[in-house]
């Protein structure tokens, strides 16, 4: 690994953008820059107003954050209380270690600890380092609040998604006389494909026919356990905003399914707050989904994706057991 130069506050506000995969607004990004934890992200979100109470929480959150990491980045997205805030925790929590804290507020960087330092202006999204992560699809330019209004269910309109979800109702009856792998072999091929390419082309455009196939798959547990070990690291985004405008055209609570399946694409697309995202807007539609509450412990427990081709292996042995 090339070693690490951050030259400015601005820089050192830019990588966290960069390692976040997003614009950070009132969070805390932790970066590891140990070299074997290097890239694992750590995000807090911060409260609005600073008490005494919300220090004594924050020992507790840097302990935990902290764990056995040596040295640490950490970037504060918000005001130079907040930033004071997590110092003091740091001090506290983990005073042998190594970390440097910056804050970003309202379009300027400053350094906090150790050496503090002044305020210098920097637009985050013109930044090289945020617009090389741009080109190479590891970040988007939104909020988290932006990235959580793109999974509400029905937003193109109630009478498009009665419809679409009148048409899923009908494809699961049909599933139901189907053979699962054969007829998720066949979705595959003939409807999520197409997505798959255009998504490297020119986008993702999800039509409404497609859609109700789509939903009535998510739920169709058999078939959609056919569709997981489709999902990679290499086409994890792709499937994860395939899946999110199937939620965006369907009712609240059929969108669940899309939504819990937009999740685990995303996190195995290592899209962590998109990911995070759609699993709550999908366990607030159904809180009691089954593979949406697995999915959550998942990523409470901080799993990394690569456990997901183990995942999936595990699924086709008991699979295969079960139709012994």
């Amino acid at each position: 690994m090339e070693p690490i130069r951050i030259s400015s506050a601005v820089d050192a506000a830019a990588l966290a953008v960069s390692l976040a995969g997003h614009l950070p607004t009132s969070e805390v990004v932790v970066a590891p820059l140990d070299e074997r934890a290097f890239g694992t992200v750590l995000l807090a979100q911060l409260p609005e107003v600073v008490s005494e109470a919300d220090r004594e929480e924050w020992v507790e959150v840097a302990r935990e954050r902290v764990g056995d990491i040596e040295s640490l980045l950490v970037v504060v997205f918000g005001s130079p209380a907040h930033a004071e805030l997590v110092v003091q925790a740091l001090r506290e929590a983990a005073p042998d270690r190594a970390f440097h804290v910056f804050a970003y507020f309202q379009g300027q960087a400053r350094r906090f600890h150790p050496l503090p330092g002044e305020w210098e202006s920097g637009d985050l999204a013109s930044h090289p380092v945020v617009t090389l992560a741009l080109t190479e699809g590891k970040v988007r330019l939104q909020t988290r609040g932006e990235i959580r209004a793109g999974f509400a269910p029905a937003q193109l309109g109630e009478e498009r998604a009665q419809a679409v979800t009148e048409a899923a109702t009908a494809e699961v009856t049909r599933l139901g006389r189907e053979d699962a792998f054969r007829a998720a072999e066949e979705l595959s091929r003939d409807v999520i494909a197409r997505y798959l390419e255009q998504y490297e082309t020119r986008g993702v455009c999800v039509s409404d026919e497609h859609a109700a196939r789509l939903v009535a798959a998510a739920w169709h547990t058999p078939v959609r356990d056919a569709l997981l070990s489709g999902i990679t690291v290499e086409h994890g985004r792709a499937l994860g905003e395939m899946w999110r405008q199937v939620a965006a055209v369907t009712m609240r609570y059929p969108a669940a399914a899309p939504l819990i399946l937009a999740g685990a694409s995303f996190w195995v697309g290592r899209d962590a707050v998109a990911a995070r995202e759609a699993i709550s807007a999908g366990l607030e539609a159904f809180p009691d989904h089954p593979f949406g509450q697995v999915m959550e412990q998942m990523l409470d427990a901080g799993l990394n994706p690569s456990m997901w081709d183990q995942l999936c292996a595990a699924v086709r042995v008991a699979k295969g057991v079960a139709d012994q």
